[in-house]
């Protein structure tokens, strides 16, 4: 059984589930090595950047981006059957 056999929303969740582990190794890296992972507003004592903050944000923008990708393939395809406009 190809890639090509596979649903597609198999391998988009797949590539989803792929991002989460990678930001949380990065996470995990950088926090063992020491950095201090922080962010704040002028004005604003600094936050802490957790574990959990990575995963919900990366999960977030991964479905956010599946969506946008979604609502592209049903606007594109139907366009590019059609071909080319003539002018």
């Amino acid at each position: 059984m190809g890639a090509a056999a596979r649903p597609l929303w198999r391998s988009r969740a797949a590539v989803v589930v792929i991002a989460v582990a990678a930001d949380a190794i990065a996470w995990m890296v950088a926090t063992a090595g020491g950095v201090d992972l922080e962010v704040g507003l002028p004005g604003q004592a600094p936050r802490e950047v957790t574990l959990v903050n990575v995963l919900v944000m990366t999960v977030l923008f991964s479905v956010l981006g599946w969506a946008a990708r979604a609502v592209l393939d049903r606007i594109a395809k139907p366009r590019a059957a059609a071909g080319p406009r003539s002018r």
